[in-house]
């Protein structure tokens, strides 16, 4: 008998202990999303590297781009879900590596008889608003002022050709895919370490692609998550020309891209992210309406973006 009651509350201490662990397991949950504050400031420094490769005539050509952006975001409001953000550039910067030699644009510098860097100077400080959930969706953008600031004092034809290849960059939808890019990381529900989830976006730029991003909370210490993810960019069935540089242009493209970040759990703001991507496809212009055909570009485009979180 001795024996038994003994073996029993053996058992007894061994299951408590067990539903103990059991209840801290599910008190370890996360709910990852942005809590920002109202009139609140926060920044995105982003540096990228990227090395296109593409074959034109039989002959392969190499560009090399290197780009820095910091971006500011105050909050202008909070309602339920939906978080009301004034955004604008601060510094813009792109040195291209060309075939024909190098090129550099700088906003700081916009009198340097570049034409791309007075437009970049153009860019800087001019507000535009944007919706974004807690989860990071972005619902809204209105970037129209900001497309009519960059072409203002531009001969009427040159101010078309320019709008209509900037939006491809700062229009309202191009705006859209790649900020969704940087802020569409979390979960819809509460997660653990180990866990993982799917998010879906749609970039919609020059290059036009369904972008479907598999996450896995890694870590969480110090208040700090760490997240990795990796997915695949691929360009939409619906997939229609857009005119660049007076041309109907598309591109056909299949990439894969790894994500490693790290963002702050008490306000869901990225402390850093490292995104490496590589695409291939091909860019296809339609030159028929100057006579010409239709001509295909294979290219090749190897990517590594940095962004680090100011707040």
């Amino acid at each position: 008998m001795k024996k038994f009651v003994t073996r029993s509350c053996s058992i007894l201490a061994v299951s408590i202990s067990l539903a103990f662990i059991l209840l801290a397991a599910k008190s370890d949950k996360i709910n990852l999303q942005y809590n920002l504050l109202k009139d609140s400031i926060y920044k995105i420094n982003t540096v990228a590297d990227q090395v296109i490769e593409q074959t034109m005539m039989g002959q392969t050509q190499t560009i090399k781009n290197h780009i820095e952006g910091l971006m500011v975001f105050k909050i202008q409001n909070i309602e339920g879900n939906i978080i009301l953000l004034e955004s604008w550039y601060e510094k813009l910067k792109m040195v291209m590596d060309l075939p024909t030699g190098k090129q550099e644009m700088d906003s700081e510098h916009p009198e340097n008889g570049n034409p791309a860097s007075a437009m970049l100077g153009k860019m800087i400080n001019k507000h535009f608003t944007m919706k974004m959930t807690t989860k990071g969706e972005i619902t809204e953008i209105n970037s129209d002022k900001l497309l009519e600031d960059m072409v203002a004092g531009v001969d009427e034809q040159q101010a078309a050709i320019s709008k209509d290849m900037m939006k491809q960059y700062v229009g309202k939808d191009a705006l859209k895919g790649s900020m969704e890019m940087m802020t569409r990381c979390f979960p819809e529900n509460e997660v653990s370490v180990g866990d993982s989830w799917t998010n879906k976006s749609e970039l919609t730029s020059i290059m036009s692609a369904d972008v479907i991003m598999n996450w896995k909370l890694t870590e969480s210490k110090g208040g700090v998550s760490s997240m990795v993810g990796s997915g695949t960019l691929k360009s939409k069935e619906i997939n229609p020309f857009t005119k660049m540089n007076g041309y109907p242009m598309k591109f056909d493209i299949l990439g894969d891209q790894q994500i490693q970040s790290k963002v702050d759990e008490k306000t869901g703001w990225v402390i850093e992210s490292t995104t490496s991507s590589e695409i291939s496809g091909k860019a296809i212009v339609d030159a028929s309406a100057q006579g010409g055909g239709t001509m295909e570009i294979p290219m090749k485009i190897i990517s590594k973006t940095v962004v680090t979180g100011i707040k």
